[in-house]
């Protein structure tokens, strides 16, 4: 099936992005992409090497299964029990060449955040590294642990796997609220600390809750890692901020770059960059969701040398979004209405009447 085909090429339109990158200014195209399979439910993909994985809601149990796609097998869920929240999964490739994916499993998990659904995870604890080959059957296939030097003792979220290199969070250390992006250039040497994002900190002479830093997703590219940093500030009217930042893989003094900064208004509106994935030339690419206080809008993103490009499907929205190189996965749905019977239910996807599907479209830079 293929959704509002055009006979012209999709076009993207490069606009001033820094930190206020903005889907508005970009037109709604119709963008080609071929159905693949049911998305109900869906949340979180992640891609690579034409594998597809999504966290998808049991709405009889209210917790999260992890659901593998390929075009030889259609869908089928991963054997690796089901979790309160979405999974963090990343899939990457191994020093073997392996589509691997790579998840965490913790003792006190997070919680789901944001108007789109991102994971927070200020306030998970115990959290321990797994990873699977995607392309092993049987008992090989079972989930296993991700072993790192200097690990012990640290609660390790997001992770990610870019041949021998891996990259995750550490939640703060004892006497700090300032999570940590953490890079081993292989499992057997010691970790390097990445520049984060803005510290938390607190704007009045004191806080009654001291305010917090999480990474709520991570991509590991070549030459920099992508990450989603969840700034827990004091109230101003407005609910946490995001920003999607790039590391350069130089250790704490590596160049940084900020891509993409969101906020949700208390009074109207919001801003959601999601999904990082870091491609060819360190370009970003990313999902874009927000609201100026009418529709909600969503954009398939990219960022390189401080140029936003983007399309913004019309017609449907993007509930997510994962890169595999030029290609794009994303979770194509109708528009929900706004209701506190809708809102009950996290997951836009799993609502009624939205519709979604997994869906791919090719050349998307």
């Amino acid at each position: 099936m293929i959704i509002r085909i055009v006979a012209a090429l999709m076009f993207l339109l490069a606009v001033p992005a820094a930190a206020e990158a903005n889907g508005s200014r970009i037109t709604p195209t119709d963008l080609p992409a071929t159905d693949l399979a049911s998305a109900e439910g869906a949340v979180a993909p992640t891609a690579g090497s034409g594998h597809v994985v999504f966290s998808r809601l049991i709405s009889a149990t209210g917790r999260y299964e992890l659901v593998h796609w390929t075009a030889a097998r259609g869908l089928q869920t991963l054997r690796v029990g089901t979790r309160s929240i979405p999974f963090d999964a990343d899939i990457g490739r191994d020093a073997a060449g392996r589509p691997v994916l790579t998840y965490s499993q913790c003792r006190t998990d997070g919680r789901l955040g944001g108007v789109f659904p991102t994971l927070d995870f200020t306030r998970a604890r115990g959290c321990s590294l797994r990873f699977l080959v995607l392309t092993q059957t049987g008992t090989e296939a079972l989930p296993r642990t991700l072993r790192l030097s200097g690990a012990a003792g640290l609660s390790l979220t997001t992770p990610s796997i870019r041949g021998r290199a891996v990259a995750a969070a550490a939640s703060p250390a004892r006497g700090s609220q300032n999570a940590r992006v953490l890079y081993w250039r292989t499992p057997a040497t010691p970790p390097i600390r990445l520049r984060g994002g803005t510290p938390p900190t607190c704007p009045y002479r004191s806080c009654e809750t001291p305010p917090q830093s999480a990474v709520e997703a991570l991509d590991l590219g070549t030459t920099s890692v992508a990450f989603l940093w969840r700034l827990t500030q004091p109230g101003y009217g407005a609910g946490p901020g995001t920003e999607l930042r790039t590391s350069a893989l130089r250790g704490g003094d590596g160049r940084q770059f900020t891509n993409a900064q969101g906020y949700v208004s208390g009074a109207c509106g919001f801003r959601q960059p999601l999904s990082p994935t870091v491609g060819a030339g360190g370009r970003v690419s990313f999902l874009l969701a927000q609201s100026p206080c009418e529709e909600v809008q969503t954009t398939l993103a990219s960022q390189a040398a401080a140029r936003l490009a983007g399309i913004r499907p019309a017609g449907v929205l993007a509930y997510g979004a994962a890169w595999d190189g030029s290609t794009v996965y994303w979770l194509a749905g109708q528009p929900h209405e706004e209701s506190d019977e809708n809102f009950a239910i996290p997951i836009p996807c799993a609502r009624p009447g939205v519709g979604c599907r997994l869906v791919v479209s090719q050349n998307v830079r």
